[in-house]
């Protein structure tokens, strides 16, 4: 009997449905980070975390950051950040 080439393995599907399951479970322990810009011109605006530019895309979106000693920067500092 032949293995259809085009259908993964039983052992690969269970290893993906055991991995999509431990993932669901650790996903709501990883910290989160959140930044928000208030400002009447937010595309005048830079944010950092880490020297690593965040773009406006990624403002007000949830990023997973586990490092609690994070560097946040604005640029100019004319504007109320909140995380």
């Amino acid at each position: 009997m032949s293995r259809n080439p085009l259908r993964p393995h039983r052992r690969y599907r269970r290893a993906q449905a055991d991995a999509e399951k431990e993932l669901a479970e650790l996903q709501p322990r990883i910290p989160r980070l959140r930044v928000r810009v208030e400002v009447a011109a937010a595309n005048d605006v830079d944010v950092t975390i880490d020297d690593v530019k965040i773009t406006r895309a990624m403002l007000g979106v949830e990023i997973p950051k586990d490092t609690p000693d994070s560097t946040l920067r604005l640029a100019p500092p004319c504007a109320t950040l909140t995380w």
